[in-house]
């Protein structure tokens, strides 16, 4: 993997899942796959030629919450209205699905490298430029994206869901983010704020493009990573031991939490070092305050 590893859009589902599975975890087959796809050959830097020209500093993101747990909104892409999930989890700032592409007459290009998830697919990958896209009340323009043949659709499908586009880390990576799951929004500052004492904090890394951070579980440090296109959280059965009736505890800056788990082999994210990935589930509980400059995660108990 090493330096051709980065975060791309995955095969989210090994096979369509059933609502009730979340509700009996002992009888649960583990349904998706690790939440990052591995890049061979060589790509471009994803990064847009002309950032945000909306003056305003704040911008609110109007969700909409699956029954699975996964999180989408809309956006306007050259125009057209388009469904997107939001996923940590990815890198970049935007994919598109081929068919929008097709839809939209975007112009792509090879990118002379290929994406391959843990069922051993591959996809070449594509990148293009759209000229304007609005995000919430922020409209931008210029944005480069990226594409694979089929594979949105693909996802799509297993999921019983239609969307078009991904939001990726690589987007709000950007700006101090607030994640609030019962409101259903996202707020994106471009301004520092004033953060309160009560809140619990606690740093974060982004070297390697994804959220991650340290966690003490039975007093070993393990490195856990933050992904909103999880809808659950899940371990490496490596860790598995210190699990208990599905259950994990883990501490941050001495607060201890109580989590549902999931065992996923997460071998993928060996050069991360990642034992864990902390999935809409445990969000939803939060006001999730990320400040990228910082480099400092907040949360905030939801009454």
């Amino acid at each position: 993997m090493g330096e051709n590893f980065i975060c791309d859009f995955p095969n989210i589902f090994g096979k369509r899942m059933k609502r009730t599975d979340f509700k009996h975890p002992i009888n649960t087959v583990i349904f998706f796959a690790v939440l990052c796809l591995l890049t061979f050959g060589k790509a471009k830097a994803f990064n847009s030629n002309e950032k945000l020209y909306n003056p305003d500093s704040i911008s609110e993101i109007s969700l909409e919450i699956t029954e699975y747990g996964l999180i989408f909104t809309e956006i306007i892409v050259n125009g057209s209205p388009v469904k997107a999930m939001i996923d940590f989890g990815d890198g970049h700032e935007l994919q598109l699905s081929s068919s929008l592409v097709k839809d939209l007459g975007l112009k792509i290009e090879s990118t002379n490298a290929q994406v391959a998830d843990l069922f051993g697919n591959t996809w070449e990958l594509f990148e293009g430029k759209v000229d304007h896209i609005m995000i919430g009340n922020w409209l931008e323009k210029e944005m480069i994206f990226t594409m694979q043949e089929g594979e949105m659709e693909s996802v799509a499908q297993q999921i019983g869901y239609e969307f078009h586009a991904v939001l990726g880390w690589g987007y709000f990576r950007n700006y101090i983010t607030e994640i609030d799951y019962k409101t259903s929004r996202f707020i994106l500052y471009k301004n520092g704020f004033e953060p309160k004492n009560e809140w619990l904090s606690f740093p974060f890394t982004m070297d390697t493009g994804q959220l991650i951070f340290l966690s003490k579980v039975q007093n070993q440090q393990l490195k856990f990573m933050i992904d909103t296109g999880s809808p659950v959280t899940v371990i490496d059965p490596s860790i598995s031991k210190f699990s208990n009736e599905g259950y994990l505890e883990f501490e941050i800056k001495g607060k201890v939490f109580r989590q549902q788990v999931f065992e996923q082999d997460l071998s993928v994210l060996m050069d991360l070092e990642v034992a864990g990935i902390i999935g809409g589930d445990f969000l939803s509980h939060f006001r999730t305050i990320i400040n990228p400059e910082e480099k400092v995660i907040y949360l905030i108990e939801n009454p």
